[in-house]
């Protein structure tokens, strides 16, 4: 009972101060006054002598305005984690992620009520989510994510990036035209202030608008996925396989997303060669992102083996040149989401080897806090858009879109799983392949997508709601029920822990033997390349990246 009336007031005093904020007449201010100084309100009963004297106290909420929200707006994300994980049986059944998104709705509609539309303080903008808080929860999956296991199933993993999210894009977009061609789906424009109903076919959704709301709903939510996946424990192989796909389909869905953009605001589409430049265009933006992130990871590596007496900078360059990868990419329109991950992967296997101690515990909690910060104030920010947003609601459209997400992924994952499972010695069960399919959550990167678009397009409020709905299933729906379904189903978990010494000796020692019955068979699989790759590792890039002080020869991929 104390800590609940201990967090009631917490809220209680956080929430007033974004409310004080919210309406400067209140304290006699004036924007134009910048020196923080009370002006005196004007009586028409008297004469203002120009004099308004030296105050004590006065306030300037509108200088402190934006620090002061965001600080509060981050701390009210943490005081509901502490809540959340405070109550054990509720945290059991109920993902953080929908306790996030509810109470971002609640606060958003206690400021609407007070602050009104016009002043709401705070509301989602697709740059503030691309460029300062998508970045370091892609940064922490790309460092913590195990080398080994994501190569292991890379082929997997970009058939699902790739092929799957061009399957899932047209599959979507193709039906919905279909099905509104066929009279399953009406879809007209509604007029909210009228209350009227216009029936004129230009006004409807024709199949360049299914198409584009078929590639930004297509792709796998990152932040989503982590966050439901983490807090169900999924076996190794789930995991890797279903983050990986999330974290690697940036590339296809972007470019998907801007060749629809450019044929809805096309009159008669592109010419076939553009299709091509398409293509090209997926290359360059997924390799570009790559390379930008591997030559950054280089960098700080040659930069991190000279800091061996200014220890304390150690963070702040690993820090800054991983976002410098980011937003290099982002300044060429090339994938930031890519060139982040690869940069993770690069710093976790060289620059690790150079930094202290210390400097690798700042870095590791450091990471950490940033990404479970900016994923609880993303999901917040979904809740407080159901206030802000402009929504046009068609159940029959949102309903076959959710539909169509699901049969089209699992077409896609049954196919693709087949096919691997024919190659893999440890093949994945019918259970796994399920909750791959019902893994496949959407989160606020379709949503930012859909909230860019322009405003000339008159279904744009539709593809809006319709992106939400589905958010809100995969992440409501999906996200309560995966843990019971994984529990149900008898799914192998696993729980993330540091190896023991006699595990990683095994590990050795199994890689060695395989690759010695490969070289034996005259067949070069896996095991091959790896060694080869441990060669040219140890022998070559170790040297040349590392300091020759903190050089440890260990294990790699």
């Amino acid at each position: 009972m104390k800590k609940i009336v201990s967090w009631t007031i917490f809220f209680a005093t956080t929430l007033a101060l974004v409310l004080s904020s919210s309406d400067e007449k209140d304290y006699g201010l004036d924007p134009a006054n910048n020196s923080g100084c009370k002006t005196a309100p004007e009586d028409d009963g008297h004469k203002s002598s120009g004099h308004h004297g030296i105050s004590i106290v006065s306030l300037n909420i509108e200088m402190v305005k934006t620090p002061l929200v965001l600080v509060v707006w981050v701390l009210l994300a943490v005081g509901v984690k502490v809540i959340y994980h405070t109550v054990e049986k509720f945290a059991k059944f109920c993902p953080e992620s929908c306790v996030l998104i509810i109470f971002g709705l609640i606060a958003g509609l206690i400021l609407k009520a007070i602050a009104g539309n016009d002043n709401m303080l705070i509301s989602f903008d697709s740059n503030t989510f691309f460029l300062y808080l998508l970045p370091p929860i892609v940064l922490d999956a790309g460092w913590c994510m195990p080398p080994r296991h994501f190569f292991d199933n890379i082929g997997l993993i970009l058939s699902f990036a790739i092929f799957g999210t061009l399957i899932n894009s047209f599959g979507i977009g193709l039906g919905l035209h279909y099905l509104i061609q066929g009279g399953a789906i009406n879809v007209t424009n509604f007029d909210h202030e009228s209350g009227a109903v216009d029936g004129v076919a230009d006004h409807t959704i024709d199949l360049p608008g299914c198409l584009l709301f078929g590639s930004l709903i297509a792709a796998v939510d990152p932040v989503a996925v982590l966050a439901v996946f983490d807090s169900v424990h999924v076996n190794e192989v789930l995991h890797i396989v279903v983050e990986g796909e999330s974290l690697l389909n940036d590339a296809v869905s972007v470019v998907l997303y801007r060749i629809m953009t450019v044929v809805v605001g096309t009159e008669g589409g592109l010419e076939s060669k553009e299709y091509g430049v398409g293509f090209i265009a997926f290359l360059v933006i997924s390799g570009g992102g790559t390379l930008i992130g591997l030559v950054y990871a280089i960098i700080t590596s040659l930069f991190t083996r000279v800091l061996t007496h200014v220890r304390v900078v150690e963070p702040l360059v690993v820090f800054f040149f991983a976002y410098l990868s980011y937003i290099t990419a982002e300044l060429f329109h090339w994938s930031g989401i890519l060139a982040i991950i690869f940069c993770g992967f690069g710093m976790k296997r060289y620059v690790e080897e150079n930094i202290s101690r210390k400097s690798h515990t700042t870095i590791k909690y450091f990471m950490k806090m940033l990404a479970v910060i900016s994923e609880s104030v993303i999901f917040m920010f979904l809740g407080l858009a159901m206030v802000t947003a402009k929504f046009d609601i068609n159940w029959a459209f949102i309903g076959w879109s959710i539909i169509l997400c699901l049969v089209i992924r699992s077409l896609v994952v049954v196919v693709f799983v087949a096919i691997s499972n024919r190659f893999r010695i440890q093949k994945i069960a019918k259970v796994d392949q399920f909750i791959m399919v019902y893994g496949g959550l959407r989160g606020a990167i379709s949503f930012s997508l859909a909230f860019i678009l322009t405003d000339d397009l008159p279904w744009k409020n539709l593809v809006i709601t319709t992106t939400y709905a589905v958010i809100i299933f995969t992440v409501f729906i999906q996200g309560i029920t995966i843990g019971p379904l994984v529990k149900l189903l008898h799914v192998r978990t696993h729980e993330k822990k540091k190896p023991t010494l006699n595990e990683e000796i095994i590990e050795h020692i199994m890689a060695h033997v395989m690759w010695g019955f490969e070289e034996v068979v005259g067949k070069h699989g896996e095991n091959y390349y790896r060694q080869w790759f441990d060669h040219i590792d140890n022998t070559y890039l170790m040297r040349w990246f590392t300091n020759k002080k903190t050089r440890q020869v260990c294990k790699t991929w």
